[in-house]
C-alpha cells in the first residue's frame, strides 16, 4: 500500500521479515530534511523507555538510484480521528494527557532558561524570518516582530520534547489507549512542549468543529473562547504544568501558528499565493494589532 503525503514523500507499508514496516521517500530536498529529523528524533525516542512502546523504530537508511529511502517499523492502530468520531471528541482525553506527559517526564525537561540568543533564533525569530520573506508589508513584519520580541525574548521556559504536528493524524489508537505516535518530522528535543497541546486543540477543532479553516481556529483559541470545556482545562494545566501564566495563552497560541506555518513554507505552501493571502496576512494582520 502506498499514499503520497501531503509534505512531498512517498509512504509505502507492508512486510519485511515477518515484520510490518513502513518506507518513507522524500522527492525533494526539503521533505529529505524533515525525514533526517524524524529518524534522528526516532533514534532519541527508542532510547527512552518511557516512550519506546508506542514510537516506531528506525530500520536503516540509505539510496536507491539517487532517491534517499527511510525504513521505519509500521505502528498499529488507526488514526485518533476514527476513534474520537465515535466514541467523542474527548474521550481519550486523559490518554492524550499521559502520552503527553510521559514525552517529557520531570527528569527530562530543561530547568528554566532564558529564552535567548540560539534558543530564541530557532524557536522564534528563525521561523519568522521564513515567514516575513512571503510578506512585503515592512511595518506588519515589524510589529510582528516586536510582538514576538516583547513577549518571548529572555523569557524564563523549560525546554524539551516538542512533536510538532501533535494532532488527530499522527495520534494512532486502539479505541482505549494510545498505541503509536508518528511523523516526527518538525520535532526537537529543544523545543516549548506546551505547543503540542496547542496543536492537539487546533486539530480536533479541524476535525470536529466544522470549520476548515485553521487560520480561523487560531483566532478562535486566541480569543480564549473554546467551544470545549475540557479540552479548556486541558490546556490551562499543560499552561501551569510548563509555568506559563494565563496571559501567555495568546502568544503562545500565535506562537504555535508561526512554527507550523513556517514549516509548511518549506514545502508547496510556498508556492500557493492564494493560501498565504487567506490564511497567513489575516493572522499576521492580529498578531501586528497586539503590539499597537
Amino acid at each position: 500500500r502506498y499514499r503520497i503525503s501531503a509534505k512531498e514523500k512517498l509512504l509505502i507499508s507492508g512486510s519485511f521479515a515477518a515484520q510490518d514496516v513502513m518506507v518513507r521517500l522524500p522527492v525533494n530536498e526539503a521533505a529529505q530534511k524533515s525525514e533526517e529529523q524524524n529518524c534522528r528524533t526516532l533514534q532519541f525516542l527508542n532510547a527512552n523507555d518511557s516512550v519506546r512502546g508506542f514510537v516506531p523504530r528506525q530500520l536503516g537508511t540509505g539510496e536507491h538510484n539517487k532517491l534517499p529511502y527511510f525504513i521505519e517499523t509500521y505502528r498499529p492502530g488507526v488514526p485518533l480521528f476514527d476513534i474520537l468520531k465515535r466514541n467523542g471528541r474527548t474521550s481519550l482525553l486523559d490518554k492524550i494527557s499521559g502520552v503527553l506527559e510521559s514525552l517529557n517526564t520531570s527528569d527530562k525537561a530543561s530547568a528554566p532558561i532564558p529564552l535567548e540568543n540560539a534558543s530564541y533564533e530557532a524557536l522564534v525569530q528563525g521561523p519568522l524570518d521564513l515567514l516575513c520573506q512571503f510578506i512585503e508589508d515592512e511595518d506588519c513584519q515589524r510589529a510582528v516582530g516586536d510582538y514576538f520580541q516583547g513577549k518571548f525574548h529572555g523569557l524564563p521556559v523549560s525546554l524539551g520534547l516538542l512533536h510538532g504536528d501533535f494532532g488527530m493524524r499522527n495520534i494512532l489508537s486502539d479505541g482505549g489507549n494510545i498505541t503509536g505516535l508518528i511523523d516526527w518530522e518538525n520535532s526537537t528535543t529543544e523545543g516549548l512542549p506546551v505547543l503540542d497541546s496547542i496543536n492537539y486543540l487546533v486539530s480536533a477543532q479541524l476535525a470536529f468543529g466544522g470549520i476548515d479553516s485553521a487560520q480561523q481556529i487560531v483566532q478562535l483559541l486566541a480569543s480564549g473562547s473554546w467551544p470545549e470545556e475540557a479540552e479548556t482545562k486541558f490546556l490551562t494545566d499543560a499552561c501551569q504544568r510548563w509555568g506559563f501564566s494565563p496571559d501567555m495563552h495568546k502568544p503562545l497560541v500565535f506562537l504555535n501558528w508561526l512554527r507550523n506555518t513556517a514549516h509548511q513554507l518549506r514545502f508547496s505552501l510556498a508556492y500557493n499565493p492564494y493560501r498565504i493571502e487567506a490564511e497567513i496576512k489575516p493572522v499576521l494582520k492580529s498578531i501586528s494589532e497586539q503590539s499597537l
